[in-house]
């Protein structure tokens, strides 16, 4: 397991509230593009590493949100979420759970866990 923490963005306000911007969501995923931006480099890392040199796709699946989750634009603000992540190289599946958390100081936390993509 590895657990990478991200220094905060801007701020900004959760998705659908007055005033908010707009926030780029990785489709099938929880968290913006800009905190899955860091998880996508490590899936693609571990895929390279068992081999495959090309991830042709990754397909995020959200498997539980704590009641207090916000994503914000570049973090976290609260709560956090697990997800499964699928990478797609070389004919095959490698399958990866990612969990993003708010750290409590404007960051956002990421866990990692490869031994699912064997």
């Amino acid at each position: 397991m590895l657990c990478v923490g991200l220094a905060a963005g801007c701020a900004g306000l959760a998705p659908g509230r007055a005033g908010s911007g707009v926030i780029q969501m990785n489709p099938g995923s929880a968290v913006e593009l800009g905190v899955s931006a860091r998880a996508t480099d490590m899936v693609r890392r571990s895929v390279q590493n068992r081999g495959c040199a090309q991830t042709d796709e990754i397909t995020p699946t959200i498997l539980e949100m704590t009641p207090d989750f916000s994503p914000r634009p570049n973090y976290v603000a609260s709560g956090g979420v697990r997800e499964r992540w699928i990478a797609r190289g070389c004919s095959r599946d490698f399958v990866f759970q990612v969990e993003f958390w708010a750290n409590g100081r404007g960051g956002t936390n990421i866990k990692f866990d490869d031994t699912l993509a064997r």
